[in-house]
This record gives C-alpha cells, structure tokens and sequence, in this order.
C-alpha cells in the first residue's frame, strides 16, 4: 500500500475493515484459481509430471508453510502489545471503579453520597468510552490486514504466474 493510501484507510476504521474484507475476497478468488490450475496439471500429467509440473508440486507445501508462518509471525508480534494495551486500560478501569466504589461506600452525607454517586456514575461512563472501543477495533483490524498480508500475496501471485503459463 501507498503511504498516503494507508494514512486514508487508517483514518476511517470502515474502510479498515471492508479493505480487509475485499483482500480475504480476492485471496479466496486467486486460491480457488491456483487449485483449479494445478489440479488441471496433476489430472494431465497424472504418474508422469514433468520437471516444470515437480517443480510446481514441491512449492505447494513450501508456499504455504512460508506464508501461514510469516501470518503466524505477524500475529505473535502484533497480538502482544494489542493485548497489553487492553489488559492496561483494563487494569485503569478497574482501578478507577474500585476508586470510586471506596469513596461512596465512605460518604457520610446524603449530600456526600449523592455527589459520589454521580461521580461513579462518571467513571463508569467514561471506562466504556466509544474512543477506547474504535482504537481496540482499528488496532485488531491493522494486526489482520498485517497476518492476511503474505497469505494474500503469495495466493494472488500464484494466480497471475499460474494464468500466465496455462495459456
């Protein structure tokens, strides 16, 4: 992605989730194709595969395991600060309730208690703040588009190799 193409999609967290959405279509799309086309091969050639079809058998596997580990990475080193995050908003949250819950449970005043009240209130109104719940949305929706990017690719690119040769 271009950069000023990527700070567009980052902005709007819909058009972050339907490009991840249109990139799962087209991989879908390019592995229907690529199955198609080697199992075209394989019917063809049958027990006697020629170098060009070995070649193509062996990178089957290998395509793959390169590509879902390269996911696999992705999803590792992105999930972990992703969770930290969560689990330290969380912990703020929890924090600030609990906070809130000691100083009404030691009003003395109806007055006091009233004014406490609201207070937790407040703090229960601001923990489930639509901000946190858009930046936990458009931080998991960049850690997909980060794992189905070398699945994508690797399926796309097959694709238009495949179609080039089968013509």
């Amino acid at each position: 992605m271009k950069s000023r193409s990527s700070a567009v999609l980052y902005a709007n967290p819909f058009l972050l989730w339907g490009t991840l959405g249109v990139k799962a279509m087209q991989m879908s799309t390019a592995a229907a194709q690529v199955i198609a086309i080697r199992t075209t091969r394989m019917a063809t050639h049958g027990l006697n595969p020629d170098a060009d079809d070995r070649r193509e058998m062996s990178l089957m596997g290998a395509e793959k395991v390169d590509a879902f580990s390269r996911a696999g990475q992705a999803l590792a080193t992105g999930a972990l600060p992703l969770v930290a995050g969560m689990a330290g908003q969380a912990l703020r949250t929890g924090l600030d309730l609990f906070n809130a819950t000691a100083h009404l449970a030691a009003s003395r005043t109806i007055p006091q208690t009233m004014a406490r009240q609201r207070q937790l209130a407040h703090t229960l109104m601001r923990s489930t703040a639509a901000a946190q719940h858009e930046a936990a949305a458009t931080a998991t929706a960049r850690l997909a588009h980060r794992a189905l990017a070398p699945v994508h690719q690797k399926a796309t690119a097959n694709a238009k190799r495949l179609a080039k040769k089968a013509r």
